[in-house]
């Protein structure tokens, strides 16, 4: 009997801190899954957060700093360039873009394919540069005096000439250009985005000691989700999270009934692991939602879509994140709560009373009298 006891309460000292964790554990998970179970809610957040808008003008950055791009001549610097690469990426562009890679990865995720199944095709961007660069060009030399006979331009660039040569040079500088940007000689190289062609960098590796480290030519990465393989597993771990310590959570919370000496104490046990769980859920969902929004506040205002500064929809689309997860949290902490304050108020209201004849938790029929 020595024993026994001992090892009933051995299993109530850990089973009743057990039984809080696990509580705590099904509701984030689950709160997680709703978030990030399906596609649908990271694209409203990123949509919400104007990011498309700030990524043209932050590619528009980028290639700026480069010199030229690659056997065109032409320099991202140049204003006219500048308006017809909007005109061509714009914000609708990207976003569908990122939404295709998104669906697509998510169908790798759940299993469906062998990997993630988007391909967008860049040839009708690149004829859209095309023509709005062209179009630029001509508007560009239209206001421009004719050159003269005897003081020809030493370029034909449509974008750097004082004066409009002939037409039959600024007809084939046009044509040349347009055949750069087509073949992929200009800023938009690819001619479809996959899941084979996209990589997070360049692999070093191959670089050898035969060589000088600098100047040998970096190989290019495997494609990102070869380099992601236990993603799906992960996923589908994930998936099921919720369910299996919700179950745990059950059983334990059935073990520590039957454990205790009286239903009445196996009961209080229960309600204050519930109760306890849900306070904290409901304190760390409030903290979590009082920092996302005043940190956003003063952060994450991104209505300026001029900026190529990518930091604000990014603070933008995690205060999103935060707010919806801290919600459901929340919630549930607040349902957790008001189940475990109410198995203590039933103990409260059925407590035995001195002196009076009473109904016992554990064997109703049975009345019991102190």
């Amino acid at each position: 009997m020595g024993i026994m006891n001992f090892m009933r309460k051995a299993f109530i000292g850990l089973a009743t801190p057990a039984l809080a964790f696990l509580i705590l554990a099904s509701v984030i998970l689950m709160s997680l899954n709703l978030a990030f179970h399906t596609p649908q809610k990271p694209k409203q957040w990123i949509q919400k957060s104007n990011i498309y808008s700030h990524a043209v003008n932050a590619l528009i950055d980028q290639v700026s700093k480069d010199t030229t791009s690659s056997n065109t001549g032409l320099s991202m610097s140049q204003p006219e360039v500048q308006t017809a690469f909007k005109k061509a990426v714009t914000p609708q562009f990207l976003q569908s873009t990122a939404e295709s890679v998104i669906d697509g990865s998510y169908e790798w995720l759940q299993g469906k394919v062998a990997k993630p199944s988007y391909d967008i095709d860049l040839t009708p961007v690149k004829t859209a540069f095309a023509d709005a660069l062209e179009a630029e060009a001509r508007n560009r030399l239209a206001t421009l005096p004719v050159c003269s006979y005897y003081n020809l331009p030493t370029t034909a660039d449509p974008f750097s000439v004082t004066c409009n040569p002939p037409s039959a040079i600024t007809n084939q500088q046009i044509a040349q250009l347009r055949s750069d940007i087509l073949s992929g000689n200009g800023f938009i190289v690819p001619t479809a985005i996959t899941a084979d062609t996209t990589s997070l960098g360049t692999d070093t590796s191959s670089k050898t000691s035969t060589t000088d480290p600098s100047t040998a030519p970096d190989k290019p990465a495997q494609p990102w989700y070869k380099n992601a393989q236990q993603l799906p597993f992960l996923y589908a771990l994930a998936s099921w999270g919720p369910w299996v310590t919700a179950v745990l959570a059950l059983l334990v919370a059935v073990g520590l009934f039957f454990a205790a000496k009286t239903k009445r104490f196996g009961t209080r046990i229960i309600s204050s692991s519930v109760l306890s769980a849900g306070l904290l859920l409901g304190l760390s969902a409030g903290v979590a939602l009082f920092v996302s929004h005043q940190f956003g506040d003063k952060v994450a205002q991104s209505a300026d879509t001029t900026s190529t500064n990518l930091q604000q929809p990014m603070i933008a689309i995690l205060r999103s994140a935060v707010s919806y997860i801290a919600r459901v949290q929340l919630w549930w902490g607040v349902g957790l709560a008001v189940v475990g304050l109410a198995g203590l108020l039933l103990l409260f209201l059925t407590r035995p009373k001195p002196g009076k004849t009473t109904a016992s938790l554990d064997n109703p029929k049975n009345p019991s009298t102190k």
